[in-house]
């Protein structure tokens, strides 16, 4: 039976969402069984793990949005999503994640011993030398939008599955689109 890991880092998956006019998926669970599904048609049976890597706001800094977004946390959890948290702190008003590039990172290279594919749901460059060292194991594909330039990622990879492609597969009740008030 095939194995098969989804990663998705949350901040570069939702620019790029952003980016097509998405503002989100809901639940996430629905990305992940739309790629556990064309797999399936390809490959038969599966054995999928999903996983989604992100950070908690501090909580000092605003309390309900800490809470809003552990209660998303959760309910990844809850659709059998593996939640990896790094964390996070406020620069000069703006909120900065650490340590989820080297979560991602990590999982790569352990998984990739032990799953045939990997797909990383990111353009960020600074994965690019554990996308290189988890080919040496497994086969690593790239989630990615036709509009984002990624020429690392898309080099180190051994194949680009377009994000747009994606979509086309999930119920359109599942996406959520970016209206203008919340593209300003």
């Amino acid at each position: 039976m095939l194995k098969v890991g989804i990663l998705i880092d949350e901040m570069n998956a939702v620019s790029q969402l952003h980016n097509i006019g998405v503002e989100g998926i809901s639940p996430w669970k629905v990305f992940y069984e739309a790629i556990t599904t064309v797999l399936e048609k390809d490959y038969g049976t599966i054995d999928c793990t999903y996983h989604f890597y992100g950070a908690l706001p501090p909580k000092y800094a605003n309390l309900d949005q800490y809470y809003n977004r552990s209660n998303f946390f959760n309910a990844l959890s809850k659709h059998g999503v593996n939640v990896h948290k790094g964390i996070s702190e406020y620069r000069n008003g703006t909120l900065i994640e650490k340590g989820v590039d080297c979560l991602i990172a990590m999982d790569m290279l352990e998984m990739s011993v032990q799953y045939d594919m990997l797909f990383l749901f990111s353009a960020d460059a600074d994965l690019v030398p554990a996308v290189e060292r988890a080919k040496k194991n497994s086969k690593v594909f790239a989630i990615l939008s036709r509009q984002q330039p990624a020429k690392f990622i898309k080099t180190a990879v051994d194949a680009v599955v377009p994000l747009e492609a994606i979509l086309k597969t999930i119920d359109e009740q599942y996406i959520i689109k970016l209206t203008k008030r919340a593209a300003v």
